[in-house]
């Protein structure tokens, strides 16, 4: 690490805070707030082009505290709900995030970057087909799908017994089974279960369904680890059918949509390269340095809102809350990327800033 003087700090400064006085311009009135699920889940904006360029020109310290300042700052000019103090502290980790990543990646092989994200975007898409494919032939997905008519699911019960609750606004039935199995189109149980309760409540709105069981009761015999877990996972728990839908959606559509999108990047990323990039913006390393941030920072800001002010959330699953503002992100930032690269290519055409860039390591 070379020595820096206090001439250089005061220039990284005066140019952090031009970026931050523009990105907090586009965020106040260049934007567009989405809502979703009864609040405001998704803010459409291009504000990151400008907080994210200390992160990589002057390193991590002078990216996060960019980034903090544009979230609280941003806040101070246009509230949007409840001040929420650790969406600023993720804003800070993802600015810092994003600088030690580009001097990480800055100067790795582009090329070799490209292989590895390809392969590893292909093992995700495999493994989420496999699991498709595994939860299928298990007969998971049809695991809480109780349903006498269905010829599928057998049901052997000993006696239902229903009533109205003592507090007087929920109907409920209690269904007892000696055994409950599922059979495959050949015949062949694919799972079995014995001494089953039940338990549906019917409040005056549509009711969420709750099984209540004990895991020892389950035979997994023969079933692929996948659906093991997936199984285990959702058993004795309030909710199953959700949290092994959860658990499915995760496993699955999500996997391999996160490998189609990577696979879709990349191709992207070799058409820009192609015909209006070059090599020298280093566009993978870029690229990589602020996807990461922006997915891990989008998964921890929904799981705070879903836990703080955004409460209807917590009666949905946390993928269907999570799934659009990670696209969302993704989508963002993607544009931004490309945008930040000719802002580099700008920055190191001039001499000035090529220095104060390079007594960033």
């Amino acid at each position: 690490m070379r020595p820096v003087n206090a001439s250089v700090h005061l220039r990284r400064i005066i140019i952090s805070a031009m970026f931050l006085s523009l990105a907090l311009i586009l965020r106040t009135y260049l934007r567009v707030d989405l809502y979703m699920f009864g609040g405001s889940g998704m803010r459409l904006s291009v504000h990151g082009i400008f907080s994210t360029m200390p992160s990589i020109l002057f390193g991590p310290v002078y990216g996060g505290i960019v980034s903090g300042l544009t979230d609280f700052l941003g806040f101070l000019m246009r509230p949007a709900g409840a001040y929420l103090p650790m969406l600023t502290v993720t804003a800070v980790a993802a600015g810092f995030l994003r600088g030690c990543l580009w001097l990480f990646l800055r100067n790795k092989n582009a090329m070799v970057m490209r292989y590895c994200l390809g392969a590893v975007a292909a093992v995700v898409l495999f493994v989420g087909g496999y699991n498709m494919f595994a939860f299928r032939a298990d007969g998971v997905r049809d695991f809480y799908s109780f349903s006498e008519e269905s010829g599928i699911v057998r049901h052997v019960y000993t006696h239902t017994t229903e009533g109205i609750n003592a507090d007087g606004l929920n109907y409920y039935r209690i269904s007892e089974y000696t055994s409950i199995e599922r059979r495959n189109d050949v015949g062949n149980i694919t799972w079995h279960m014995e001494g089953v309760r039940t338990i549906i409540y019917t409040p005056v709105a549509t009711p969420p369904r709750r099984i209540d069981a004990d895991a020892s009761y389950v035979n997994i015999t023969g079933m692929r680890l996948i659906s093991r877990m997936a199984i285990v996972r959702s058993f004795a728990t309030l909710g199953q059918a959700n949290v092994l839908g959860e658990f499915i959606m995760f496993t699955t559509g999500a996997m391999i949509g996160s490998g189609a999108l990577v696979l879709l990047l990349l191709a992207l990323d070799f058409v820009l390269r192609k015909f209006l990039l070059k090599d020298n913006f280093r566009t993978m390393a870029l690229a990589l340095s602020m996807m990461i941030p922006a997915i891990l920072v989008s998964t921890a800001n929904t799981w705070i809102l879903r836990e703080t002010t955004m409460t209807a959330w917590q009666v949905l699953p946390f993928y269907v809350v999570w799934l659009p503002r990670v696209l969302q992100s993704i989508g963002t930032t993607t544009i931004n990327v490309y945008f930040v690269a000719v802002l580099i290519n700008v920055c190191e055409s001039q001499p000035t800033m090529r220095a104060l860039m390079a007594k960033v390591m």
